[in-house]
């Protein structure tokens, strides 16, 4: 019997890619696995994921969701420095589109030292740029795009949660 590969790789928590992946390692044609495979590849697969990667019960949790809560709790930032980098996403404010210490102050209604301290926070964490020539323009890092869409995704969550 044969399953569609992508409701498989869903309910085993993985991307359909990381499940070619291990079914290329095993040996498997991408014919024999695209766009439906075969329940016995799917039984190995399901082993080795057991053993090479410890995934527990769904009540405990896949692994994929283990690795996002670490995530979650690597990307956070303070308030201000937040605020910061909302307000430069919302104006599109990427890698040479940079804007003034002032405009950022008056945008966000922050003091300066509240506006200093979350740059430092921003700069040390590589999400802003700092404009060589003016020494005080910033901007977003481009580079660091996904982490900040994540922190983003998450303060969007929690303010659509609060109202």
């Amino acid at each position: 019997m044969s399953t569609k590969l992508s409701e498989v790789a869903k309910s085993m928590g993985l991307h359909p890619s990381e499940l070619l992946q291990c079914l290329s390692r095993l040996g498997a044609p991408f014919e024999a696995c695209w766009p439906c495979v075969n329940d016995d590849w799917l039984l190995t697969v399901k082993e080795i994921l057991s053993s090479e990667y410890a995934v527990i019960s769904n009540q405990e949790g896949t692994a994929k969701e283990r690795l996002s809560e670490e995530e979650d709790n690597q990307v956070s930032l303070c308030g201000e420095a937040t605020l910061i980098v909302e307000k430069l996403w919302r104006k599109g404010c990427w890698g040479d589109n940079y804007v003034s210490p002032a405009y950022v102050r008056k945008m966000t209604g922050l003091s300066e030292s509240q506006y200093k301290d979350a740059v430092k926070e921003l700069q040390a964490r590589e999400f802003i740029i700092i404009h060589k020539e003016s020494g005080k323009a910033i901007s977003l890092n481009t580079h660091s795009k996904g982490e900040l869409d994540r922190i983003l995704a998450r303060l969007f969550k929690d303010d659509s949660i609060g109202k």
